[in-house]
């Protein structure tokens, strides 16, 4: 089902940036000045470039959804949804005019077979 997929797509969509994300924060962490490390502490901690990983994560995400939108609101989701059943209803209306054509021209030639045959004799 659709919801299944979405929620599969989710899971995999996390856990591509959670791998992406572990993989460098260790370099990160052993990379990073002293000073950032004895921010919080008076001694050498790994929390303070944790805590700049997640807010700059977090900045991008406030900029991504909040600031600019990126992604459209529900409101834009509607209009598409709006959109694509209108482009469906043409085509089912287009198919239902087609047949209806074939039918008629159908109905047509059997008519003229039948009148031939009558004309002919049989």
């Amino acid at each position: 089902s659709p919801t299944f997929f979405g929620y599969v797509n989710v899971l995999s969509g996390g856990m591509f940036i959670s791998m992406a994300l572990f993989h460098i924060l260790p370099e990160a962490i052993e990379h990073s000045p002293k000073p950032v490390k004895k921010l919080f502490t008076t001694e050498e901690s790994d929390l303070p470039v944790m805590v700049f990983a997640f807010l700059g994560f977090m900045l991008v995400l406030l900029f991504e959804r909040v600031i600019f939108d990126a992604h459209g609101s529900s409101h834009a989701h509607e209009h598409e949804e709006q959109a694509i059943k209108q482009v469906l209803n043409v085509r089912r209306t287009f198919l239902a005019q087609a047949d209806a054509k074939t039918s008629l021209r159908l109905r047509a030639s059997i008519a003229d077979v039948a009148a031939t045959a009558a004309a002919g004799g049989g």
